[in-house]
């Protein structure tokens, strides 16, 4: 059984090598490989290079003769003609890696962000750990930062490194034989560039970090200045100056956190360079009174200089670039152990149970709620019932707990108190996909897919795809699709939304009515509309929602809303009013009670005029 590649446990960065083996254990073994061969190069060059100068110049004063430089010449050929081979290599396999990495790994993150707990959702500080490790659009600076590139990122970084480590080692081993102390002081230099590279990369990550919140917000509003959605109104009510100095605003906080980063980044890595040079001008100098004293050979003196400057260069570029960048890799690593370790749904992505079981009664007994790490109490000892086939309104001022009822009912949150109960048996006791079965819903933000209207429909009851019985056309007819449908290009299978070319937007109403169709061709006994209507106004929503009760006639159907248009054609009313229920009764029984119902509906009366 091939082990899953993200796991409960203590993460390292040595899980960077462990990820891209059980993604790509070829393609990893090989470029480990390259990466050995890079290691000793600069040894080899010293070594052929000495060679090669010292037997040309006993060539020119007529010691050798010149066949004796073949050999010399021949590996320097060979060390060049290999390096660029590997090089070559190294880039093919990581284009492959590259590619299953962000199928696999990608794959691995959006299958764990489906079975998260909902509360990690609305929650602000889980969201940012999950953007964080899953990546996206960084508005700052237009550039991109993904999951992938992190991976590969923190590989190459323990890569570069170990290639840094070897490199020093085989080329100190050429130094000490001539001249030990040049060991000493290499080492020596590590000491400051270590400390500036780790300084630097936990600059990098914190600047990040620190800039998840901005980002966010300037995510939301360059969709707001530039999306097809706001268009309208963006050019009715000429907001876009004013929205978009509030982009600016943002986008300029998370720019400077990363620029004043990258800046001071910068001295660190100039300082580190000035290290390095001061290094190799003493090795230079030092060394020349050996070469002409005769311990170290004309040949060995350049090949040592020319290794030092490799040296520095492994020593300041990459060991500086390597240790900083696995500082963030390491803060990387973290949230990833952080993610994985984020509480999920158990069987979170089964599909909806095929026996839907009929509902009698749902009960809500003294639910008392607060959503995760919060103290403010939205649900406060609610009692209610909900019988089948009977039509119900949930109403109320926004806050009063209205959707956190449904959240609860759909078991997003079974973190409540008291006990909600479907014919006797408590609503937790059942599995997820019992539970998915139980509901259909229409949320208020529901979704626009870009797939055929076809299928936009027929994914409310994914089981019934299987065999091909979706009831499609006779949904789209009951929701008033049918004479947009027969005019679209393809008819049901035209794709809709813009992503695909020839694709077909509809309005807003026509997406809510496909939305609603998508619920009505599901096999669920109850059928929730949680606001959907609320970009409507007050009339077309009465009308929609009537709409709507004939279709699912003979269903358990719930209404939320905060206007009050629609509740007449409840057969039950329940008003929230501070986490209880305040009233309870049909239309005509409220307003003559007088209450809490009938002094909304008066204020609304006027807008169904």
């Amino acid at each position: 059984m091939k082990k899953p590649i993200l796991a409960h446990k203590k993460y390292t960065l040595l899980d960077y090598l462990r990820i891209l083996f059980l993604i790509s254990p070829g393609m990893l073994i090989t470029v480990m490989a390259e990466g050995i061969f890079l290691s000793l190069e600069p040894t080899l060059m010293a070594y052929s290079t000495a060679a090669f100068v010292d037997t040309a110049t006993a060539a020119f004063q007529g010691k050798v003769g010149w066949s004796a430089i073949l050999g010399p010449i021949i590996f320097v050929v060979a060390v060049i003609a290999s390096n660029w081979t590997f090089r070559e290599i190294f880039h093919f396999c990581w284009v492959r890696m590259r590619l299953r990495v962000t199928d696999q790994y990608m794959t691995a993150l959006c299958e764990k962000k489906a079975r998260l707990e909902y509360k990690h959702v609305e929650n602000t500080e889980s969201w940012d750990l999950i953007k964080r490790v899953c990546g996206g659009e960084l508005a700052a600076g237009d550039t991109k930062y993904n999951a992938v590139e992190k991976i590969i990122d923190g590989y190459l970084s323990i890569h570069s490194l170990i290639i840094a480590i070897t490199r020093v080692l085989g080329l100190l081993s050429v130094f000490v034989a001539y001249a030990w102390w040049t060991a000493i002081v290499v080492v020596a230099l590590t000491i400051p560039i270590t400390w500036l590279s780790t300084k630097s990369g936990k600059r990098s990550y914190g600047a990040e970090k620190s800039s998840q919140t901005d980002i966010r917000r300037v995510e939301y509003l360059g969709e707001v200045l530039r999306g097809r959605d706001y268009a309208t109104e963006r050019s009715l009510f000429g907001y876009s100056e004013r929205l978009g100095e509030n982009f600016a605003k943002h986008r300029q906080v998370a720019i400077s956190n990363r620029t004043g980063a990258s800046f001071k980044n910068m001295i660190d890595s100039n300082l580190s360079s000035i290290f390095a040079l001061t290094i190799w001008f003493i090795i230079a100098i030092a060394l020349l009174p050996s070469v002409g004293a005769g311990v170290v050979t004309l040949g060995m003196y350049i090949a040592m200089i020319t290794s030092v400057t490799d040296m520095v260069h492994s020593v300041e570029m990459r060991l500086f670039h390597a240790v900083s960048n696995l500082t963030g890799s390491r803060e990387y690593i973290k949230d990833l152990e952080a993610f994985v370790a984020l509480s999920e749904t158990p069987d979170a992505t089964v599909p909806p149970a095929k026996e839907v079981p009929d509902i009698r009664e749902i009960e809500f007994r003294g639910v008392r709620f607060a959503y995760p790490g919060t103290e403010t109490t939205i649900l406060d000892g609610v009692d209610l019932k909900i019988q089948a086939g009977v039509r119900y309104a949930f109403v109320g001022a926004n806050g009063a707990g209205k959707s956190t009822i449904i959240k609860l009912l759909t078991g997003l949150y079974p973190e409540y108190e008291g006990e909600i109960l479907i014919d006797g048996k408590e609503l937790r006791s059942y599995t997820t996909a019992e539970q998915k079965a139980l509901f259909a819903l229409v949320h208020q933000d529901f979704a626009r897919y870009a797939i055929s209207m076809e299928d936009n429909i027929a994914i409310g009851n994914v089981n019934a795809m299987e065999n091909g019985t979706v009831r499609v056309l006779e949904a789209v007819e009951a929701v008033g699709l049918g004479n947009e449908a027969a005019k679209l290009p393809e008819g049901l299978a035209t794709e809709l939304g813009k992503l695909h070319e020839g694709g077909h937007d509809l309005s807003g109403g026509q997406w809510q009515r496909v939305a609603i169709a998508r619920a009505t061709v599901s096999d669920a006994p109850v059928v929730i509309l949680d606001e959907p209507t609320a970009a409507l106004d007050p009339l077309a929503e009465s009308a929609l929602y009537a709409e709507f009760g004939r279709i699912s006639r003979g269903k358990t159907s719930v209404f939320i809303s905060h206007r009050l248009g629609s509740t007449k054609l409840a057969d039950v009313i329940y008003v929230l009013d501070k986490g209880k229920i305040a009233e309870a009764g049909s239309h005509d029984e409220l307003m003559s009670a007088g209450g809490l119902y009938a002094d909304m509906y008066e204020a609304q009366k006027e807008w169904y005029v």
